[in-house]
This record gives C-alpha cells, structure tokens and sequence, in this order.
C-alpha cells in the first residue's frame, strides 16, 4: 500500500523536503533534549550537595543545641542539688531546735533570697 499523495513518485521534491525538514527539527529537539537531560543531571548533582551540606548543618546545630542544653541543665542540676543540701540541713536543725517560729522563718527568708540569685545567675 502507498500513502504517497502522487502514485508516481516524488516529482517536485516536496516530500524530499518535508523529510528533510523534518528531520532537521527531530536533530534540533534531540540535541535540547540532550542538553535538558545534561542540565538535569547537573541540578540532581547539585541538589545531592546541597542535601549534604544541610545534614551537616543540622548535625552541627543539633550539637550545639545539646551542649548549650548540657550547660543549662548542669547549671540547673546544680541550684537544684545545692538547694537539696540546704533542705536536708534545714532539716537537721529543725529537728534540734524548740523554738522553731523564729528560727524556721529567717532560714526560709535565707533560701528565698539564695534561690532568687541562683536564678538570676
């Protein structure tokens, strides 16, 4: 079967030139194709590094966010552990006193004070 509009051929060129043409176009979007997959590639390349340098960003900010974290909290343990010490001596000495309104009273002013400067620290 031929599909050709002129059962005898190609007489005047124009399918000759419609191929040619055509073909021209199929090289032209080939080599942007070629170009488009090239860019690609590069964007990919580039997204990886950039991946990367944000993993290392995160694990350096995660770092320092724990050290700072490690510091406050060895901070705060220590308020915490020295106003345990001054609780269990507190106890101590109510336990030995018999006139406690006083006594009790000015160890408590003393310990509100101290833990209005550890927090001010």
């Amino acid at each position: 079967m031929n599909f050709d509009e002129e059962p005898e051929g190609d007489p005047h060129g124009e399918c000759t030139e419609e191929i040619h043409k055509l073909r021209a176009e199929v090289k032209k979007e080939k080599s942007r194709a070629d170009a488009n997959f090239a860019s690609a590639e590069q964007i990919e390349t580039e997204r990886d590094k950039l991946r990367a340098d944000l993993d290392e960003l995160n694990g350096l900010l995660a770092e320092s966010v724990r050290e700072d974290l490690d510091k406050n909290l060895d901070k705060k343990l220590a308020v915490a552990n020295r106003q345990v010490g001054e609780m269990r001596n507190l106890l101590q000495l109510i336990s030995r006193e018999e006139d406690l309104t006083p006594f009790v009273r000015g160890r408590i002013e003393k310990h509100i004070t101290n833990e209005k400067r550890a927090e001010d620290r």
